[in-house]
């Protein structure tokens, strides 16, 4: 939350200053500023399309209040017509020139498409990754990036083992998925086909195959 409202005040500041300019200079001042804050907060895995939405909103009801200071009017309709053009079936704060070429503010919910929130588990009071239970730590290496379907019904076959060394996989560690038979010899893409191991242990396998 805070970090929206740090967000919305420098956008607040930007419509303030530029409060008299034209659309395409606030587009291209505002632009940067939402890009970056939504890149910032998708790879953390924090902005969901409806967060994204409801920040779309907030931003719509602050670009009408510069639009009707624009205009000098209290009509919002009026600024509406004027500064949100239809792209792509939806109507967006767009500049269009005499050449009809477009300017868009960058949307939310466009670049957070796809990224839903992600649920951490919280680390047990009386856990401490000293304490020589490395089955809890192993399965809390589980980041999202390796929850797919795949990954953790070999982690979950092999008792989040490496096949090669039969030490757990840890947060730290670097992993590959192996084809137990090689592909060269016939072998599948299945699951019975498949074991994951440390990179190192990979590497290992490799130089031993003839």
């Amino acid at each position: 939350m805070e970090s929206r409202q740090k967000h919305f005040r420098s956008i607040d500041k930007i419509i303030r200053k530029y409060k008299t300019a034209k659309q395409s200079y606030i587009i291209k001042k505002l632009n940067p500023i939402i890009i970056g804050w939504v890149n910032y907060f998708r790879i953390s895995h924090f902005l969901t399309t409806t967060i994204a939405s409801s920040m779309e909103q907030i931003l719509y009801k602050k670009l009408s209040y510069w639009a009707k200071r624009k205009l000098n009017t209290n009509n919002l309709s009026a600024g509406y017509k004027k500064f949100w053009h239809k792209i792509n079936g939806r109507r967006q704060f767009t500049y269009k020139n005499h050449a009809c070429e477009n300017l868009s503010l960058a949307l939310y919910r466009k670049i957070a498409k796809g990224y839903s929130l992600v649920k951490y588990q919280k680390v047990k009071a009386d856990i401490s990754i000293y304490n020589g239970d490395v089955t809890y730590w192993s399965k809390r290496a589980l980041t999202p990036e390796l929850q797919t379907t795949k990954r953790l019904k070999l982690l979950q076959k092999q008792k989040y083992k490496c096949n090669i060394c039969l030490k757990y996989f840890l947060l730290v560690d670097i992993t590959e998925i192996d084809h137990i038979k090689l592909r060269s010899e016939g072998g599948s893409h299945k699951l019975t086909n498949l074991q994951i191991l440390h990179a190192v242990c990979h590497d290992y396998k490799k130089s031993k195959v003839k």
